[in-house]
Parts: structure tokens; sequence; C-alpha cells
């Protein structure tokens, strides 16, 4: 349906950039093969990206964010100031955790900083990647004042029921070994996790590893839907401390064929 060449997808770019308002634009970055596409929008100044993968949506609108000194909503009131593309067909290397390996070559990427209206100095980058087999990315924040307490709201949106289950691992005195649970009866899912579809593939949801960064937690957002917002996976930690900015490490979706 959606079929696009990394140049077509810059003068994509480069019209929204002319022909919308600084508080709403949608761009579309496509895989290598364009067999997936990743979606931005700003709409009314709050940010979200979607996963095309296909003939079907894999992960649907989801909000990105951070909430600064409890008060600043970076989710809202953000506008436009430069959007960068690019290609590479190198192997990027990420600090992953033990046991987890990934096939990761050729990539497009998008950078989309954002201001924060009515609060100047204070700036966020979105650091995007799509490969053929999945999608990365991070947040850069800028900001002056001194220290700063921030708390991240990303959020992570599945689409109608396309994903049925979840597998996490079981722990025995033994052994560890991996179970399926229907989704609608987890709560809470630490990193990396992985969930399985109704169309013979699985997702990965997992972060790269930093010794700046605390690790991160899915917690559902609604009872009865795949709807979940990004906690700081420790629960006596809310929020952390900052100086003048910051990168998160990098959040990778990684999607792969399901064998029954």
């Amino acid at each position: 349906m959606f079929r696009a060449s990394l140049f077509s997808t810059v003068l994509i770019l480069l019209f929204s950039s002319c022909q919308n308002s600084y508080n709403n634009f949608e761009t579309i970055l496509p895989s290598p093969d364009s067999k997936k596409h990743l979606y931005f929008n700003l709409n009314e100044g709050e940010p979200y990206y979607l996963l095309y993968f296909e003939d079907h949506i894999l992960v649907d609108w989801s909000k990105l964010g951070f909430l600064i000194d409890d008060t600043i909503k970076l989710n809202e009131g953000l506008l436009k100031k430069n959007i960068e593309t690019r290609t590479s067909s190198f192997s990027e290397e990420y600090a992953l955790p033990k046991g987890i390996e990934l096939d990761l070559a050729t990539f497009n990427e998008m950078t989309i900083t954002l201001d924060k209206q009515d609060y100047p100095g204070i700036q966020v980058s979105l650091v995007m990647r799509i490969y053929d087999n999945a999608v990365v990315f991070k947040y850069n924040l800028n900001f002056k004042g001194g220290n700063r307490t921030v708390q991240e709201i990303t959020e992570l949106d599945f689409y109608k029921n396309l994903f049925r289950e979840v597998e996490i691992e079981k722990i025995t005195i033994n052994e560890i070994s991996k179970i399926e649970l229907p989704i609608e009866e987890v709560d809470t899912l630490f990193l990396p996790t992985t969930f399985i579809s109704n169309e013979s593939y699985k997702l990965e949801y997992l972060e790269s590893v930093s010794p700046d960064y605390p690790k991160m937690k899915l917690l559902k957002r609604t009872p009865d839907k795949a709807e979940f917002q990004m906690k700081y996976a420790d629960d006596s930690v809310e929020k952390i401390n900052v100086k003048t900015g910051f990168e998160t490490p990098w959040r990778i979706v990684y999607i792969t064929a399901y064998n029954e």
C-alpha cells in the first residue's frame, strides 16, 4: 500500500515541512525493503509514532514524551524545529542484554528536533531508525537552567487484537523456561519482552544497556486493552535527576517469524 524510496521520503519530509504548521505535521520513513513503514505525527503539538508492516498496523498511534520537573510536559505543546534524514549500510552495534543478538545492518534514519512552546531552551530530538526487521529510537533532551528531574512517559499501544499472547520467563529451581500467557492476563512486563501475534510473527520490545539510565518496564494503562506505558523498572524510582541534558538508551522493536 505504502511504497517509497528514501529519496521520495525526503521529498515528503520537505513537503510536509513547507506545507504544514509547526505544531502539525506527519512524516513516513520506509524500511530499506519498503515492507515496513514508520510514521511520526505531531498532532496539535503532541508527538506520536506508528509502525506499519505489510498489510498490518503493528504498533498503533502511541504517544512519545517526558515530564520535566513534574510540570513541564514534553508530550504536548511541541513545535517542529528541524528534520534530518540519512541512509546507512553499516552494521550498527547496540549494547544489548546478555544473550540477545540481533541481525541489524542497513537502515534509514530520521532525526526530528522539537522545541517546547513557551519554554525557550528546552528541546527534544527523536532519532528514529528503521531496518528490514526492526525499528529503533532514542531521545536526546537538551535544556538550560541547571539540575532538573525527568520522568519518561513513552507509550506502546498495539492495534486492536493483533497480539494475543506475551512470552515470559518461568523460573524454577532447576531451569528457566519460557511460557506464553494471554495478553489480557498481564499487567507489568519487564524488558526484554516478546508479544505473539495472530499473524505468525513475534514482536520483541527491548532496550540497549546503559549505566547512566534506569532499566524500564511496561505497565498496562488499560486493563482490557494492549496499551502500555514505559516506567522505570525499580518501583522506588519515579523520576531521575539530570543536568543540562541527556540521551536515553535505544528502544528496539524487533520482528521475527513465529512457528507454533
